[in-house]
């Protein structure tokens, strides 16, 4: 091979690392921006980690699109579209009343997921103080949900609210990349149908 050819493969290679990486960053800035400016977020595992997962989802369904949807009719992929939109709105109509019913605000910064079935003293002592919030009493347990709510419940909450967030950018994200390889699909028929030698 030429070695002035090589070399222009080696850096096209590294900027194609770097734009790839470029993407990430911008991906996960993404997330975490709309989790903290609209707070829609789950509570857990940490805004860092979902914006890590996120990240992770998104690359994941990227290359399943890139490689599922690339040689497929038009009329695949506006029914493939019509899904994931429907995906989207489906699990977002799901997610948003369970995190707003389920997610406590325990401090300005902080936030995690309620159970649904209160351990024997918490019982005991809502039935002492009936007007007490699940918050306030989380609260006074030093932030301890587990405290209140019976441990596998919370553990249930808080993976059904992180599954629910990531299948909802999985389902954003293939809608993003439907639509992408549909505005593609009239340049690449005029381009296959181009007559050889013109």
């Amino acid at each position: 091979m030429n070695p002035q050819q090589s070399l222009k493969d080696f850096w096209q290679f590294v900027t194609e690392v770097q734009s790839f990486w470029k993407w990430v960053f911008l991906a996960a800035t993404g997330s975490s921006l709309l989790d903290l400016i609209l707070n829609l977020g789950p509570p857990w595992p940490g805004r860092a980690a979902i914006a890590f997962l996120t990240v992770l989802v998104e690359i994941f369904v990227y290359m399943l699109c890139y490689e599922i949807y690339k040689n497929k009719s038009k009329a695949i992929l506006d029914s493939r579209l019509i899904r994931g939109a429907a995906g989207v709105a489906i699990l977002f109509l799901i997610y948003l009343p369970m995190s707003s019913h389920f997610t406590l605000q325990l401090s300005r910064n902080s936030t995690d997921a309620a159970g649904f079935i209160y351990t024997d003293r918490a019982r005991q002592y809502l039935k002492e103080n009936p007007v007490i919030s699940d918050r306030e009493m989380v609260q006074e347990k030093e932030n301890d949900v587990k405290a209140i709510f019976v441990s596998w419940t919370v553990d249930v909450t808080r993976t059904i609210l992180l599954t629910l967030w990531e299948s909802a950018y999985g389902c954003i994200t293939l809608t993003f990349s439907v639509f992408v390889a549909l505005r593609l699909k009239p340049i690449r028929t005029r381009k296959a149908e181009k007559p050889v030698g013109s």
